[in-house]
């Protein structure tokens, strides 16, 4: 049974949805991570859907990122004001059933002021939140998220019918029958008992030295690429040579380690991901010069891929913000592909655009990372 639901909004903060998945599934196993209901049956009211799937979860985790309060719906209201969205209704389905809720700010985002949201969800203002923020903090701030999941998974993973609210129950009912004194204090060395067992459990699971598949899953950590020459580094959708390619990195780019193993075919491979950012789509100096190039529309629009189609050898620079001083993430050569994550913004240069880079393997033993 998933433990952890993870309500996101696609775009900007999904490659942080996913790359969180994917760290929880390595520590808790495949099975507990709940996320993405697109498949809810016909005929069937989606709100009950939501609510029993969040319903058998210890835990709603909510990635906001810049844009979560700020979306609109093309009638121009914001979409977390529809009754019908599904972040709101996820939310409220967790706030209904006394879930923990844990805000996951992402970005620059901060977490919203009780004001600022319909009132089925003003006491998300009130949860502590934690932070996934791109750059060289998240592979830390990740770990810690991480951690105190750990904690909750091995609590109710060890007492599943132990929930806070059967705790607190039991023990305001014995509290208030004072002739029951003894059973109380009982009650609560049985407790305390069990607490220590738990913990001197958890310790005896830190010194086990890992197993070799363990030793296997890498922590996140960013990197910076290099190569002995100019050759691109190229992108595999799946750790195979002959696998189909999504495109080729210039040395020098910032990816970030999610898994290194040795492959069928006896090489390394790593698997990768990279900080979304922004590109530089056209030049209005230039305006018939496209350096992104969609794929499956006549133009650009969010939510659909594209192609970088700038040929220069050092490649297009992917940014951290629509700014040509801001820093350079990676550098995407021709025929990488991208998903558009952010409409347009434009300034008197260039016409940039939100993306994210798909994950990918790259063969880690033609490649040094720094």
């Amino acid at each position: 049974m998933a433990q952890i639901f993870i309500s996101y909004r696609r775009g900007p903060t999904g490659y942080v949805a996913h790359l969180l998945a994917e760290q929880i599934k390595a520590e808790f196993g495949p099975k507990a991570v709940f996320m993405d209901i697109d498949n809810v049956p016909l005929g069937v009211d989606f709100r009950d859907y939501i609510g029993a799937a969040v319903s058998e979860c210890q835990v709603l985790l909510v990635l906001i990122g810049d844009d979560w309060l700020t979306a609109r719906l093309p009638d121009g209201t914001r979409r977390i004001d529809a009754p019908g969205d599904f972040v709101r209704v996820e939310i409220e389905a967790a706030l209904q059933r006394d879930i923990p809720v844990v805000p996951i700010l992402t970005n620059t985002a901060s977490i919203p002021v009780e004001s600022e949201l319909p009132a089925s969800l003003r006491l998300l203002a009130f949860r502590n939140a934690a932070e996934l923020r791109s750059g060289r903090d998240l592979k830390s701030q990740m770990q810690g998220l991480i951690s105190e999941l750990s904690w909750l998974h091995s609590l109710t993973k060890s007492s599943p019918h132990y929930t806070d609210k059967s705790v607190f129950a039991s023990v305001l009912s014995i509290f208030s029958q004072r002739r029951k004194r003894r059973v109380f204090i009982g009650a609560i060395s049985v407790v305390i008992s069990i607490a220590a067992i738990l913990l001197l459990f958890a310790q005896s699971i830190r010194n086990v030295p890992r197993s070799q598949t363990a030793q296997q899953r890498s922590n996140i950590r960013e990197v910076k690429l290099q190569t002995t020459d100019t050759a691109p580094i190229m992108l595999y959708k799946s750790p195979d040579q002959h696998s189909p390619t999504c495109g080729y990195l210039r040395r020098g780019s910032n990816v970030l380690i999610l898994d290194t193993f040795r492959g069928s075919d006896g090489r390394t491979w790593s698997k990768i991901s990279i900080n979304p950012g922004w590109l530089a789509g056209r030049n209005f100096a230039e305006p018939q010069f496209a350096m992104l190039r969609p794929i499956n529309t006549a133009s650009l629009e969010v939510g659909q891929p594209a192609v970088i189609a700038y040929m220069g050898p050092d490649g297009l620079n992917l940014r951290e913000s629509p700014n040509p001083q801001s820093r350079v993430i990676a550098f995407l050569l021709a025929d990488t592909q991208v998903m558009i994550t952010y409409d347009k913004l434009t300034t008197n240069e260039y016409e940039w655009w939100g993306v994210q880079v798909p994950s990918a393997y790259i063969l880690s033993d033609v490649v040094s990372m720094e």
